[in-house]
């Protein structure tokens, strides 16, 4: 009974040190569109040197098809999140007024896939 205690408090703080840490590292993203097809959304989006689409599982609780704006956008650590064979990121709304470090309410998580 310990054993399952210390591993479950080790794994939450490694999952909040993971989240604080990237928070620091967000990048402002603009979505430039999105669809449905087939069951995936996918999101154009314009980042600060590339344009890329983000995917996501329309079933998924943690997709959702965003409106064009401003979002701020964090890259999970490799190997973490809800997709395999991506880089997964997490989209987040932008707060008003920007401040470092602080970031709005989650909005959804993704799969890259560069253009």
């Amino acid at each position: 009974m310990k054993t399952i205690f210390i591993v479950i408090l080790l794994f939450t703080i490694a999952l909040f040190w993971a989240q604080s840490l990237a928070q620091d590292e967000y990048e402002a993203v603009t979505v430039k569109s999105g669809q449905v097809n087939n069951g995936v959304v996918i999101l154009v989006v314009q980042g600060d040197k590339a344009r890329f689409a983000l995917q996501c599982n329309a079933e998924v609780e943690t997709c959702a098809k965003l409106q064009p704006g401003k979002y701020a956008m964090i890259r999970l650590p490799e190997h973490w999140g809800t997709y395999d064979d991506c880089w997964n990121v997490e989209v987040y709304a932008t707060p008003t007024p920007p401040s470092p470090g602080i970031l709005g309410k989650i909005l959804g998580e993704y799969c890259v896939t560069e253009k």
